[in-house]
């Protein structure tokens, strides 16, 4: 009985650190140094660990849409990533949101009959091809400028294939660290 009740706090904890990583860590770590042109990769990066290690450890429906729409609207709020754009990110907050819910809920769904790879790299097309999509619905239904289109487009698209797989390997990266201290 013991043991489970430390499992679980252990679990807790290891959530507790997800929903901080996503929500804080990206602004947090922006106000201490700046990170240039590459801020989207590294905090796209942060943010898709999380979320790929939400797939393996949350199971509460509300914290898991907690990570899933949080870290949008806390970069969005802070700056920190579109500041130029910040009425066209706007826009796309709903696809991002629900990329993100792609990467937990496919990545739970699949694994049960797929590897993780598979069911990661799966989430990963399907999460790309929400904010993408979105994105060209986006920038067809309201007249965004060009250099709008081709920043936006970037950032949505190949920039968002990016993130989400250096997040999943990120993500591996800790499980395997996790199974090797366990051992």
């Amino acid at each position: 009985m013991k043991e489970k009740v430390v499992e679980k706090e252990k679990i807790n904890l290891v959530i507790l650190s997800l929903l901080i990583a996503g929500l804080f860590l990206p602004a947090f770590i922006q106000s201490l140094i700046d990170l240039g042109p590459h801020k989207q990769l590294i905090i796209g990066t942060i943010v898709n660990a999380s979320l790929f290690l939400s797939s393996v450890y949350m199971k509460d429906t509300k914290k898991i849409i907690a990570l899933s729409t949080l870290p949008s609207i806390s970069n969005i709020l802070t700056g920190v990533l579109f500041e130029g754009l910040t009425y066209y990110s706007k826009l796309m907050i709903p696809f991002i949101w629900l990329g993100n819910l792609s990467i937990i809920y496919l990545g739970k769904l699949l694994r049960n009959k797929l590897n993780y790879t598979v069911s990661s790299l799966i989430s990963i097309l399907v999460k790309v091809s929400i904010i993408y999509g979105g994105f060209c619905l986006m920038s067809s239904i309201f007249d965004f400028p060009s250099k709008i289109v081709k920043v936006m487009g970037t950032s949505m698209g190949i920039t968002q294939v990016y993130t989400a797989t250096l997040g999943f390997i990120v993500s591996c990266i800790i499980l395997g660290i996790k199974k090797y201290a366990n051992k």
